[in-house]
């Protein structure tokens, strides 16, 4: 069974790669927010309080801005960072990897968060959420997802064939999108529920 739904993705990442990628992002995005929510609901609300909407931009971002830009950028950094050695190489992309993807789609994360928000007031209103957002956890985010993301990726680059990264990434980034998703829509302390700009 295992090895039939392998040998099936595996064709539709031939077929269309950045479609099954982005499919693919968009199912494990939505799953990181399912266990977001489900951790945020046993501390915070009452079940029958589920924010669906929620499920759904985040389901939006990892299949339409996540998914298909990183496709891309695994791609670029195969074909731009080629050095002397297999592991040098390796090396050179992780540390492109973290210094310029992770800040910039982090940032993203929150920005997409805030425009896709449902009646919050105009486009200006929600990019000064966004900064704010942004400029209140921004570091610690990018700190733990330093704590992370350096491993996955320099054993992604080095073990994993070019058209399978992005699953192995999205595998893991199932428990970090909901360390994601519970961060960029966290309950202040004194409101109630979710988290409601």
């Amino acid at each position: 069974m295992a090895s039939r739904l392998f040998q099936a993705y595996s064709s539709a990442l031939t077929r269309r790669p950045l479609l099954t990628q982005s499919i693919t992002a968009a199912s494990l995005y939505a799953a990181g927010d399912v266990i977001a929510q489900g951790v945020s609901t046993s501390a915070h609300i009452e079940k029958s309080k589920w924010d669906w909407e929620r499920t759904l931009r985040m389901t939006t971002i990892g299949g339409l801005a996540l998914g298909p830009t990183m496709a891309v950028w695994y791609r670029l950094l195969q074909r731009r960072i080629q050095l002397s050695t297999h592991t040098r190489s390796v090396l050179a992309r992780v540390l492109a990897d973290q210094a310029i993807f992770a800040p910039g789609s982090i940032v993203g994360l929150y920005y997409l968060t805030e425009l896709l928000q449902p009646s919050t007031g105009t486009i200006q209103d929600r990019l000064s959420a966004a900064q704010q957002n942004v400029q209140s956890s921004f570091t610690q985010v990018l700190l733990r997802n330093y704590t992370l993301w350096p491993a996955v990726s320099f054993l992604n680059f080095f073990y994993v064939p070019l058209q399978y990264r992005l699953l192995v990434s999205n595998t893991v980034a199932i428990f970090w999108s909901a360390y994601l998703s519970f961060a960029v829509n966290r309950v202040e302390p004194g409101e109630q529920g979710f988290r409601q700009p």
